[in-house]
């Protein structure tokens, strides 16, 4: 009488399933990983642009009030929009926003 050989190819059948498993859990593991941290990275640098222009802000108040400290009750000193400069008159750019 033969042996039936079936389970040695199940058993076969089940370790490439559970390979199969692990490896599509790492791999998962490995995408969200790489989500975050592009996101984390994102953040840091809109975090970096926004104190870099709250410093310039602060600079560009200092500078007017260093020029004439009268001028510290000037609103018109101290634009919150960004189409003229007290030092220059030219337009201000900036690039905070913009996607590259």
């Amino acid at each position: 009488m033969k042996r039936n050989r079936s389970t040695k190819s199940g058993n076969a059948l089940i370790t490439v399933l559970g390979l199969m498993a692990v490896l599509s859990v790492s791999f998962g593991m490995l995408m969200a990983n790489s989500g975050q941290s592009s996101h984390t990275t994102k953040r840091m640098v809109d975090r970096t642009k926004a104190v870099a222009y709250a410093e310039a802000g602060i600079e560009f108040a200092y500078s007017v009030l260093r020029a004439d400290y009268e001028n510290r009750n000037n609103p018109g000193m101290f634009r919150l929009d960004s189409s003229t400069t007290y030092t220059t008159g030219a337009a201000l750019e900036s690039s905070y926003g913009v996607t590259s």
